[in-house]
């Protein structure tokens, strides 16, 4: 079997269960930056793809703020204080190999 190089968005969004429209916003974002062909796809290569699978774990094992309800009687102070990673913090925590 041949090992693939290079992948294209469609290919990367099946791989990981997300939409191409989902990995179009985190290259818009400055998420991903993938590597260009020669008529200016965006493609990525089997390490981009690792590297995107361990953001996305990342992303998903921390647990996002419940939603604040606002209920008479009760202060918004209430809500939990707990908040998820920044990006900054995220990006530590990946490149800290």
């Amino acid at each position: 079997m041949k090992r693939r190089e290079r992948y294209t968005i469609t290919e990367i969004a099946n791989e990981i269960g997300v939409t191409r429209q989902t990995i179009y916003y985190w290259i818009k974002k400055g998420w991903l930056r993938p590597k260009r062909d020669y008529r200016n796809y965006p493609v990525f290569t089997k390490a981009d793809l690792e590297h995107i699978k361990k953001w996305q774990r990342t992303l998903r094992e921390e647990k996002p703020l419940p939603k604040q309800r606002f209920m008479r009687g009760l202060p918004a102070a209430t809500a939990s204080t707990t908040s998820p990673l920044t990006w900054e913090e995220i990006q530590k925590i990946l490149y800290k190999q």
